[in-house]
């Protein structure tokens, strides 16, 4: 990254900082597969399962989800992500209005 001091004629207590998109592209490798990879390893052997959406209504089932499962939970659903959460899941993605959460095997 490369600090610039004001050029002439602006505020010298102004910097402006550039850099390139390697903290971006960082960042990649945490970026989790499509919601429809269900994750059937070579040559058919099944080592995940599907995606499952947690809310109130079902909520507790997730005890019962198998290791490497992955789950979706509403992002104002405190109540639920805490529960995932407590049960072994983490955050993969927060994007959008639905989260992505895994529980490693």
């Amino acid at each position: 990254m490369e600090e610039l001091e004001g050029t002439e004629g602006s505020d010298s207590s102004l910097h402006c900082v550039h850099g390139s998109m390697d903290l971006c592209d960082a960042a990649k490798g945490g970026i989790s597969p499509s919601p429809e990879w269900t994750g059937d390893a070579l040559e058919g052997d099944r080592t995940e399962t599907a995606m499952q959406h947690f809310d109130a209504a079902n909520r507790h089932k997730i005890k019962d989800a198998p290791p490497n499962s992955w789950a979706t939970v509403h992002c104002r659903d405190v109540v639920t992500r805490s529960e995932l959460a407590r049960r072994g899941f983490h955050l993969v993605d927060m994007s959008g209005e639905v989260w992505t959460m895994r529980r490693e095997g």
